[in-house]
């Protein structure tokens, strides 16, 4: 069985109010997220993780067993919501499962949380303009 490895960046970008940020980004867990500095200006915020984070961790304090917990929720639209208006973030990752596959994909959103989508395996899609015979990229 093979293993999925993946690693992902941002640009770097404003946000509405730093310390809400940061605050907001550490309740992100599963993803490996760390903040960076980042571009001319100290102002300016980045993101490194392993990949997008999808699960939000909830903190409600009722019990020491149920002082935390997850629950899914949309990184993305989440991120447009801290961006300064006009600002757009940029997150990239790209992954493999050993030999067997690479997959890469990119998404931008907005301040006024409109995205859009790249996907590296759209190539085969563009390929078959280019001949009959394609074949995929996996083991």
């Amino acid at each position: 069985m093979a293993n999925y490895t993946s690693w992902g960046r941002s640009n770097t970008f404003q946000v509405k109010d730093a310390t809400a940020f940061e605050a907001w980004c550490k309740r992100w867990g599963d993803g490996g997220l760390e903040v960076i500095r980042g571009g001319e200006h100290d102002e300016l915020h980045g993101l490194l993780f392993e990949t997008v984070p999808g699960l939000l961790r909830i903190e409600d304090g009722e019990s020491d067993e149920d002082a935390e917990h997850w629950v899914e929720a949309d990184f993305v639209a989440e991120l447009a919501d801290h961006l300064a208006d006009g600002w757009v973030a940029i997150l990239m990752e790209v992954g493999h499962e050993d030999s067997l596959s690479l997959v890469g994909y990119a998404v931008a959103v907005n301040s006024a949380g409109e995205t859009v989508t790249v996907d590296i395996a759209s190539i085969y899609t563009w390929a078959e303009h280019l001949g009959q015979h394609v074949t995929r990229a996996l083991y």
